[in-house]
């Protein structure tokens, strides 16, 4: 039978992890909350909320494409060794974001216990490569090293001979499927598009009959790039800027025949050439509800 329960207008949550992590949250029940909103206050959560969803949907597919698992646990600690007793003692310990991990850390603190004076980050290959006992060179975990310091080290060992000849890496595939109702209220998505889309890419989407499915291919496209040159060499330290770096770097065009052609710039060019990777094609498809792409590496 149905049990009736009084309606919760608000509730605290409290959460007890162990080391330092704990969290505390305060519930009210949507009818209060949003009821007490003025229009553009709703308006901006309602846009939040939005992007959100998107977001989760986007780690979901990540999740069934194998591209990563769906809780990702940390494999090491967010200071470096010489920092535990100062951060597990001092009550003022606080971290900071690390766009470059896209994590939270406390690597930076060491600049409150100098003066506030900006601790420089050395690269040093000593430290990304490893001898190995047959005398072979292999990679490291890279874990607190930006991008940028991974990708220099990338290209210097292609440059040395230490990484594989590009003609013996397998293929790179790599698929996506992107709703077209993600892009529905594009023209409201101005400050996202000029993040992730060319110029010329927009121009070509805008004037397309069915604007949201041309970008939504196009999305697909670019996050199917990214899988296929990851995966074109699976034992690759990353070499990627994270999850929530623009795409448009990677661009979409139409060749003379009509099929997407893929143009690489910045980052993702610098990406493709330190794999020694000589071509990407892409192909995309629609239905009324998704877009589909595919990427192969050659």
């Amino acid at each position: 039978r149905t049990i009736e329960v009084p309606k919760i207008e608000a509730t605290f949550l409290k959460s007890f992890g162990f080391g330092q992590a704990g969290a505390e949250v305060i519930l009210v029940n949507p009818d209060y909350l949003l009821a007490v909103l003025d229009d553009e206050t709703r308006a901006n959560y309602i846009e939040k909320r939005n992007q959100r969803e998107e977001s989760a949907y986007r780690y979901q597919q990540g999740v069934f494409s194998g591209k990563h698992s769906m809780v990702q646990v940390k494999s090491f600690a967010p200071y470096e060794d010489e920092q535990l007793e100062d951060v597990y003692l001092d009550p003022l310990a606080r971290a900071s974001f690390d766009a470059s991990k896209n994590t939270w850390t406390f690597y930076k603190y060491n600049q409150n216990l100098q003066n506030n004076k900006p601790v420089k980050e050395e690269i040093k290959l000593d430290k990304l490569l490893v001898k190995q006992s047959n005398d072979q060179t292999s990679a490291a975990p890279i874990l607190k090293t930006s991008v940028k310091a991974r990708l220099q080290v990338t290209i210097q060992e292609k440059a040395e001979g230490l990484a594989e000849k590009a003609d013996s890496r397998s293929q790179g595939v790599g698929v996506d499927v992107e709703p077209v109702l993600t892009f529905a209220d594009y023209k409201n998505k101005t400050t996202f598009l000029a993040r992730n889309f060319t110029e010329r890419e927009q121009s070509y989407c805008n004037k397309a009959n069915s604007p949201a499915a041309s970008y939504a291919g196009r999305w697909a496209a670019k996050e199917a790039v990214i899988k296929a040159l990851s995966n074109s060499a699976p034992g690759t330290r990353s070499l990627w800027q994270g999850a929530e770096a623009p795409l448009i770097d990677i661009e979409i065009v139409q060749s003379s025949s009509g099929a997407p052609e893929i143009v690489l710039h910045g980052h993702a060019k610098e990406v493709f050439q330190a794999l020694g990777l000589n071509e990407v094609k892409v192909s995309i498809s629609h239905t009324a509800e998704v877009a589909v792409a595919q990427a192969l590496t050659l």
